[in-house]
């Protein structure tokens, strides 16, 4: 099975698991594949197959909004650069880690990859791929319920946690890629861009899926904590 042909497997799995029409697969463009990144997991794989999964389900939304279809358009390499998006973040923060880290070290990923390094020593994913991809799993789940209502009515609960995304990509099997170089800034510039913030100039990873009519993009720029009152925005 092709590296393409693997991350398409993969988002129909998300996709039939969800109840939608398999049709709509037929309007996703996958390019690329693992390894992208220096691990032998394969996180490009789960990076395109949940960004295209959130980026589908959008386009149903906006198809029951409007009556039009459109496509969605992944590649491997711009998904494996959102998933370590703060490694280029111009801020002071970037190299800091989170939960995701956690999750890497009892679920023996971070050991898996520390003896595949030959350290003496954990070493966890060169991206915060749990995080990333629960938080994609999450906003696709959500719209496919808010899908689901408009087409049936009810209400519907989403769970997701890091530790079951852990087991999803720990059951995606391993390519050889800790020999991969890993991605400099100058490596991903095509997929980077920048934007005016009360920070300064901030230069982040644009948007991983490409939607044909309705193309992703922020309505408001980062900004420090207590610019705004804590209040609904209407």
């Amino acid at each position: 099975m092709s590296d393409r042909a693997e991350a398409y497997g993969v988002l129909g799995e998300l996709w039939r698991r969800a109840g939608e029409d398999l049709a709509a697969l037929n309007r996703a463009q996958l390019t690329g594949g693992d390894p992208v990144l220096p691990s032998d997991f394969k996180i490009a794989t789960v990076a395109a197959a949940s960004i295209a999964a959130a980026g589908l389900a959008a386009a149903e939304l906006w198809r029951l909004r409007s009556g039009r279809r459109q496509h969605v358009a992944v590649d491997a390499r711009a998904a494996a650069a959102a998933f370590r998006s703060e490694r280029y973040l111009r801020v002071a923060w970037r190299e800091r880690r989170g939960f995701d880290s956690l999750v890497q070290s009892v679920s023996g990923i971070a050991h898996e990859g520390g003896v595949a390094a030959g350290t003496d020593g954990p070493r966890h994913l060169p991206a915060q791929a749990l995080d990333h991809a629960t938080g994609y799993l999450a906003a696709f789940g959500a719209m496919v319920a808010l899908a689901r209502r408009a087409r049936e009515g009810g209400s519907y609960l989403v769970r997701v946690s890091l530790a079951q995304t852990g087991r999803w990509l720990d059951r995606l099997g391993r390519v050889a890629g800790h020999g991969v170089p890993d991605p400099r800034v100058e490596d991903v510039e095509a997929f980077l861009q920048t934007t005016a913030t009360p920070f300064g100039v901030l230069r982040h990873v644009s948007p991983a899926a490409i939607l044909s009519e309705t193309p992703a993009s922020w309505a408001r720029p980062s900004v420090p904590l207590g610019t705004h009152a804590p209040e609904w925005w209407t």
